[in-house]
């Protein structure tokens, strides 16, 4: 998948989006190291007990970190990686365990963290179910990417009224995506990349309207694009490629006229380039290749004055190349290889 590679649109993209988001939830960067206990949400004077009892229930690091974790004489609210809030002491606020090697079960004792706003287990390796997290009503982030989680994305967490950064990509998440997930009202990212999720895409997705960046790349998708999207008039990013959607590209996506990204590559789609997509004058990456799209190049195309990048390659397009696509300035990337294209080179 070339756009992996593409890091100007999808890593400076993403970069900002979050940066952003976490700053409008006045959220800080935390300071992370190897010692990070576990909490469990109970009364301070107890804390230090339910860490070491949690940590040893289902949570395991290297034997050196993990002995180090028991001998902590620090309180728990000064553990690196650990915030808590100033209005109600002792209670945990923002937990980060980004890359620490741990492993095992997420213990269901984080549920009792219901002052959580921030939850980021990132890049470790769990390999237990996702965790019961219905009763954080007051999370906005939660980060659990880059681990080996399993089992079907569950309908507690539409629970997390708050939540607007949810993050399970690069997991071994199956089944269907809950259609409850679009009750998360508030979202900005929904990023399910590299899974292994079947089914249709929800059309409740669309009720997400604050929705900037919506990632489900790399799974077993299969079904339409819902037409709902076209709803989605906040959103910059949409990666759906490496699936195995069906029928057309729906003509109401252009109607994203702030969208930066498109990727739908490597699908079934079929039927005819919508006209519409000229209309996303803000875009950057455009990527259809490897589906099953006929007809000729809209011409509408032309009109895409940011595009850099663009792949209609492995498709069955037919007809001239519209001589207006040569006015695009700012296109690095143009691939219309093994289509039947005929007529001059513009």
């Amino acid at each position: 998948m070339v756009l992996a590679r593409y890091l100007t649109t999808r890593g400076s993209a993403r970069r900002v989006k979050v940066g952003d988001a976490l700053a409008a939830c006045t959220i800080a960067s935390l300071p992370w190291n190897r010692q990070h206990p576990w909490l469990t949400g109970r009364p301070r004077r107890r804390q230090r007990h339910d860490v070491a009892a949690g940590f040893q229930e289902g949570h395991h690091q290297r034997p050196k970190a993990s002995s180090r974790l028991m001998e902590h004489k620090q309180p728990p609210c000064r553990w690196a990686g650990v915030t808590c809030g100033r209005a109600h002491r002792g209670r945990v606020i923002s937990l980060g365990l980004a890359g620490q090697g741990l492993e095992g079960e997420i213990t269901s004792s984080l549920g009792n963290l219901t002052f959580l706003r921030t939850l980021d287990l990132s890049e470790n390796s769990f390999s237990s179910r996702l965790p019961p997290l219905g009763r954080l009503g007051k999370l906005e982030v939660l980060d659990l990417s880059r681990n080996s989680l399993r089992d079907a994305i569950l309908d507690g967490i539409a629970n997390c009224s708050s939540l607007r950064i949810l993050e399970l990509s690069n997991n071994s998440l199956v089944g269907e995506i809950h259609p409850k997930v679009g009750l998360l009202s508030g979202l900005l990212v929904l990023n399910l990349y590299l899974n292994g999720l079947t089914g249709s895409i929800p059309p409740s997705l669309s009720n997400m309207t604050y929705l900037e960046e919506l990632d489900l790349g790399y799974n077993n998708l299969s079904g339409s694009i819902p037409a709902e999207f076209g709803k989605l008039s906040n959103l910059l990013i949409l990666f759906l490629g490496e699936n195995s959607l069906s029928d057309g590209i729906p003509r109401c996506l252009g109607n994203l006229q702030q969208l930066k990204g498109m990727d739908l590559d490597n699908n079934n789609l079929s039927g005819k380039i919508p006209h519409t997509l000229g209309n996303l004058q803000q875009l950057i990456f455009m990527d259809l290749s490897n589906n099953n799209l006929r007809g000729k190049i809209p011409r509408t195309l032309g009109n895409l004055q940011h595009l850099t990048f663009m792949d209609l390659g492995h498709n069955n397009l037919e007809g001239d190349i519209p001589s207006n696509l040569g006015d695009l300035g700012q296109l690095r990337h143009l691939d219309l290889s093994d289509n039947k294209l005929k007529g001059i080179i513009p």
